[in-house]
């Protein structure tokens, strides 16, 4: 997903807040990666974390990357039950590694 943002937004910023979205519905909320990362020459912020949903006994896992260039963000997300999350995230990976960001002109 792509959106305009103000230039200068930080990405740690933009993940905490996603991470404390996310909190409220899953029990036994675990956040297992934390760490910048970067796209070409872009900077971004990857996250991973999950849990058992509320009233559930599913295990889900949520992997973002988020990077920005100029005033746009961009988003890249891969949520699914910890098995399938796991299974493809190798996948996910590989497609996010093949990105051309453009500089505009």
């Amino acid at each position: 997903m792509a959106f305009g943002l103000p230039v200068g937004t930080l990405e740690k910023a933009f993940t905490s807040a996603r991470i404390e979205m996310f909190r409220p519905t899953y029990n036994d909320f675990d956040v297992t990666k934390n760490e910048p990362f970067t796209v070409g020459e872009a900077s971004g912020h990857t996250t991973s974390f999950g849990g058992l949903a509320k009233d559930s006994e599913v295990e889900w896992c949520i992997t973002e990357y988020f990077w920005t260039q100029g005033s746009f963000g961009y988003l890249l997300n891969i949520i699914a039950t910890k098995a399938e999350h796991d299974k493809h995230l190798a996948a996910v990976e590989d497609l996010l590694a093949s990105f051309e960001l453009l500089k505009p002109e």
